[in-house]
């Protein structure tokens, strides 16, 4: 985990092995869990958007946020990007 470091105080995309997709501002990370603030979590099964669109909007709009602050178990993180590498297709 020492490429996080440079991520803290940016706005980040943590695609995860469950149906939630993550982004917010990476605040704090430690080998069991990474804390995001001002937090999107996106339930991929509850919504009719695809994944790819709502972090286009994200990019576009900003994000809405509808967590103060979350915390994700490192265990369920597949990748880790910044939303400004987010791009359309």
């Amino acid at each position: 985990m020492t490429g996080f470091k440079e991520l803290i105080g940016k706005e980040v995309v943590l695609d995860t092995n469950t149906r939630f997709l993550y982004v917010g501002t990476l605040i704090k990370w430690n080998k069991e869990s990474v804390i995001l603030e001002k937090a999107d979590v996106f339930d991929q099964e509850k919504s009719m958007k695809s994944r790819d669109l709502h972090l286009l909007e994200a990019l576009k709009g900003g994000i809405n946020y509808n967590r103060h602050c979350v915390r994700v178990m490192v265990s369920s993180i597949v990748s880790v990007s910044l939303l400004s590498e987010v791009r359309e297709f």
